[in-house]
């Protein structure tokens, strides 16, 4: 008796075990696509399941319904969507997205002071645009450097 309860287990477990999906993502090109996420949903978009590809741009993930809505999204692709009702997806191609910058803009500063041979020196540009540079008498202070004892 006891065998039969392991023997109808065993049977139960291996019915009961959920199906893998796999199939692979790359560009256009056939280069894989690393981190791309991969969404299984029922038709109606109920979340089931997801992943991310690997750094060969396969995945599988487990999932108990057929057909299914696959999504597969990154950051630089357009999203691609579409129903299945196979386990083995095979190759995705993604298209890459457009992506252009209006303006770009570079700006950056010297350092007001900087320590150069033990010796601190400081940018005089910087400093006679500065009122606390001037000395009581309204006239420039002229040291720019200090030494560090």
């Amino acid at each position: 008796m006891r065998s039969w309860i392991i023997f109808l287990g065993l049977l139960f477990t291996t019915f009961t075990q959920a199906q893998v999906i796999t199939g692979r993502v790359t560009d256009l090109n056939n280069h894989p696509i690393e981190l791309a996420v991969v969404i299984i949903q029922t038709n109606d978009s109920v979340y089931v399941n997801s992943t991310y590809t690997d750094s060969l741009g396969s995945f599988s993930v487990k999932a108990e319904i057929s057909p299914f809505l696959l999504t597969v999204q990154h950051l630089l692709y357009e999203t691609y969507q579409s129903t299945y009702d196979s386990l083995t997806i095979g190759n995705i191609q993604l298209n890459e997205k457009s992506q252009t910058l209006s303006e770009v803009s570079v700006t950056g500063e010297r350092p007001l002071a900087k320590v150069v041979d033990g010796k601190i020196t400081y940018s005089m540009p910087h400093l006679r645009g500065d009122p606390r540079t001037t000395g009581s008498a309204g006239t420039k202070r002229e040291n720019t450097t200090c030494r560090n004892k």
